[in-house]
């Protein structure tokens, strides 16, 4: 069994604590949980931005506007009939991205494509498309529950990449989501993960970690036996790249 959870949770300590010493987990991995909560206007939101990142992302905007003669639209997909349109485009962007390359990010897959689905049929879907001269050119995919935006999938083309084109997307859905177009969004969850642009847009941090509890059996001893072997020799290879600034 794994989840996230708060490092200073109940559920965390129980998780962590109460298992026997045989099938608690040792090796536990603790990422970053940005968010943040959004004013109720546009102005508002910048205005709380430090004045180098307001004055970055205004120049990139009107640059990005400027060079492709205005030719710069954003497409929000929220029907189910609209999933293959969005899936097509996005992978047109998403297979040129660092993401990628990673093996991470958006993928087009059954599981995927099923899950994209059952949040359209809830009403739960937006899909933020940017497109520059008519080509896809960034996106960002996630679901509204309650007035929070949740942050799925983000990646851009590279090859615009001096226009921040990510960060246009971002800022004009915040905007969106500002002035209550499309329904009222009052917070935005960037999930877990470091990211440089979380750090910028969030007002809320804390910390979580997959915690594993180990079937008291043969097999799940010795799962978590084999588990603590290979993901603490990496841990202990990071922490050594890291002090030598080799990471």
């Amino acid at each position: 069994y794994r989840n996230f959870l708060r490092e200073e949770s109940d559920l965390y300590r129980a998780a962590t604590q109460k298992p026997s010493l045989l099938c608690r987990d040792y090796i536990r991995i603790t990422q970053p949980h940005f968010a943040t909560t959004l004013p109720t206007s546009a102005e508002e939101f910048y205005k709380g931005l430090s004045s180098g990142a307001r004055w970055q992302a205004k120049s990139k905007q009107k640059k990005l506007i400027k060079d492709f003669a205005g030719d710069v639209k954003i497409r929000c997909f929220r029907e189910v009939g609209d999933l293959d349109t969005m899936i097509q485009d996005v992978e047109q962007v998403a297979r040129k991205s660092y993401q990628r390359g990673l093996g991470v990010g958006f993928l087009e897959t059954s599981a995927a494509r099923s899950q994209l689905r059952l949040k359209a049929e809830r009403g739960w879907l937006r899909g933020y498309v940017l497109y520059v001269t008519g080509r896809p050119s960034a996106f960002w995919i996630g679901d509204v529950n309650e007035g929070t935006f949740g942050s799925d999938y983000l990646a851009y083309d590279a090859e615009l990449g001096k226009y921040s084109p990510g960060m246009f997307l971002i800022y004009k859905v915040i905007e969106g989501f500002c002035e209550g177009n499309g329904g009222r969004v009052t917070a935005l969850d960037f999930a877990t993960g470091h990211a440089q642009y979380k750090q910028l847009l969030s007002n809320q941090g804390w910390s979580e970690s997959s915690a594993y509890i180990f079937a008291p059996s043969l097999k799940g001893i010795s799962i978590n036996v084999v588990r603590s072997l290979i993901e603490g020799t990496g841990q202990a290879i990071q922490k050594l790249l890291r002090r030598t600034n080799l990471l």
